[in-house]
């Protein structure tokens, strides 16, 4: 008699999702499946759970050490992990030391002038590292290609990803508690779906913890919560918002695009299914759900919250403008009212430090490697050229407006450089305004955050970037998902590249260029070409490390001007005259 379909053996690649069920489903890999049923170390739907004794590592399954480390280790490990998150903590709540008492000497500027640079790129680097990593998983898609036999079979994708040697290593860049939990194979020391769905449970949930822990520091600290939570984010704002994404992405069809059914199942807690009723699954949606919320909407609201308040702030230095006549051998600065009236409502001191930001600006455009001597009479600022300043790098020419100097007419160039001069004048002022707004507590305690932008108007960049982000985690797999990364990148690098919002130049390339990269990412993971990736992974930092040759602009030079002229304001205030160096500092 012939044998009964539930009991013949599949196929090598297939399984069966249920014992006696004469249906038999393609798995999603090669590599994970056998003729008997699933290849050795895994599990689960699908096989696409590690088994008892494996963890995984690389996009397979590895079999764990025969002695795994006791739990006491894991104890003083959790402990360890503890006490260095409240030592962060307490770092990022710490007061910042005022500006120098004296001007720096030369080395120690140039070294000062090199880190902010590099202290800028950093958070930028980290997103790309931690989007890449994202991209990466969700390139995970399988797709059936055919043999040389003309037979199907399955390109795995977990084969694919185990060739990025390197990935496990930018995933711990995430910051999440998924990349803690598999690098350091907790599924070897406790049971593997435990671990899994605690994991996965807590992952999108610890970053919200820390973030509640910063706003309940806010009570008895002023200013320095807010400070706090806005570096959590941008540290652990993507491995949040990708751990809450994976809660929510199921498994609805087979490595042949077959409809998995009543099988369908979660991808990354297998055990559970899509429509699951128990307690396990009510408490995934719970978590999962509220989680999108805060990610997907309450936070990019708080920054938006950010945005209005600023901008109701900053209407006061907004309404005026810095007029530079000249006046014998030098120039005179002086503030001009945009109002109807044309009267200038500002206190003395007020005043005064807006004018040090109009001169500022002035010089760091217009003056670069000069040596200028300063006079201050009631609301007028005269400036006089002393000569060429002896230690300047000064090339002659700013850098970001080399290329513009060859395809533009004389007056285009002094139209540019008079926007650009205006420009770091208005974002000056705003710093002044930042800095006597104490009362201002949500404003104060974020002005770091305002610091990195040109304008502080341009912190929607703020918002629009964690919608970017969260888009690109949540992003379907497939075909769909692949043109909707590729579109967001895209659309996220012109958006960088036209708005150029950052307070530094080179953040603006940088930042732009890593949209691109990633771009050019996703269109490696999706063809399955290693070495695209990889080369969209270095190429932003090779930008970075060359943009440390050059690391001065006018903008940071206006910055040091500017608080070097603050500290000599009450020189300036009593009419005494005060001597300065415009000098921009390079490497090459």
């Amino acid at each position: 008699p012939g044998m009964k379909t539930w009991r013949a053996k599949p196929k090598a690649g297939y399984v069966r999702m249920e014992s006696n069920s004469s249906k038999v489903y393609l798995c999603l890999s090669a590599d994970q499946c056998n003729s008997q049923n699933c290849s050795a170390g895994f599990a689960g739907p699908l096989c696409v759970d590690c088994a008892a004794g494996y963890r995984p590592v690389r996009g397979s399954c590895q079999a764990c050490s025969k002695e795994p480390p006791s739990r006491f280790f894991w104890s003083i490990l959790a402990a360890g992990a503890l006490l260095s998150l409240i030592g962060l903590l307490v770092y990022l709540c710490l007061p910042r030391s005022a500006a120098l008492a004296a001007p720096a000497p030369t080395a120690a500027l140039k070294w000062k002038v090199l880190t902010d640079l590099a202290k800028a790129q950093a958070p930028v680097l980290l997103q790309l590292c931690q989007l890449w990593a994202a991209l990466a998983v969700l390139s995970s898609v399988t797709r059936s290609v055919e043999t040389t036999s003309g037979e199907g079979h399955e390109e795995g994708s977990n084969l694919w990803i185990s060739t990025f040697w390197e990935l496990p290593y930018v995933e711990t860049l995430q910051l999440s508690l998924n990349a803690f939990k598999d690098s350091m194979a907790l599924q070897c020391s406790y049971d593997g779906a435990r671990v899994r769905f605690f994991g996965a449970l807590a992952a999108p949930l610890l970053p919200l913890l820390i973030l509640a822990a910063c706003g309940i520091l806010e009570v008895p600290y002023p200013t320095k919560g807010i400070s706090a939570a806005l570096k959590v984010l941008t540290l652990l704002f993507i491995g949040g918002a990708s751990s809450c994404a994976n809660l929510l992405s199921c498994q609805y069809v087979d490595g042949a695009d077959e409809p998995l059914a009543e099988h369908a199942f979660r991808l990354h807690m297998p055990f559970l299914r899509c429509r699951d009723d128990s307690w396990q699954a009510l408490w995934v949606d719970v978590v999962a759900y509220s989680s999108s919320f805060v990610y997907g909407l309450f936070i990019p609201l708080l920054l938006l919250h950010l945005f209005t308040r600023q901008h109701l702030l900053m209407r006061s230095c907004r309404s005026v403008a810095a007029v530079t006549q000249p006046e014998g051998a030098g120039m005179a600065v002086s503030l001009q009212s945009l109002t109807a009236d044309g009267k200038l409502s500002f206190e003395d001191s007020q005043l005064r430090g807006r004018l040090v930001a109009a001169c500022a600006a002035r010089l760091a455009v217009s003056q670069q490697g000069r040596r200028l001597k300063l006079r201050m009479m009631k609301d007028v600022v005269f400036l006089e050229d002393l000569g060429p300043s002896s230690g300047s790098s000064f090339d002659g020419s700013i850098e970001e407006s080399m290329v513009a100097n060859w395809i533009a007419s004389e007056e285009e160039i002094k139209s540019g450089l008079a926007v650009r001069c205006r420009g770091i004048a208005e974002m000056l002022m705003e710093r002044r305004v930042l800095e006597e707004a104490r009362s201002e507590r949500t404003l104060t305690g974020a002005k770091e955050i305002f610091y990195k932008y040109a304008s502080c108007r341009h912190v929607w960049m703020e918002v629009f970037l964690k919608f970017v982000s969260v888009s690109l985690v949540s992003s379907d797999v497939g075909d769909f998902g692949f043109q909707l990364s590729l579109s967001v990148c895209l659309v996220t690098a012109a958006t960088i590249a036209l708005a150029r919002p950052y307070a530094q130049p080179q953040v603006n390339t940088l930042h732009s260029s890593c949209f691109a990269s990633l771009a050019m990412a996703s269109v490696g993971f999706y063809q399955h070409l290693p070495l695209l990736s990889r080369g969209a992974l270095l190429l932003p930092f090779l930008i970075a490390a060359l943009q440390l040759l050059r690391p001065d602009s006018a903008e940071a030079l206006s910055v040091r001007l500017f608080d070097e002229l603050m500290m000599k304001v009450e020189e300036l205030k009593d009419g005494k005259e005060v001597s300065l160096d415009v000098e921009l500092w390079h490497f090459l």
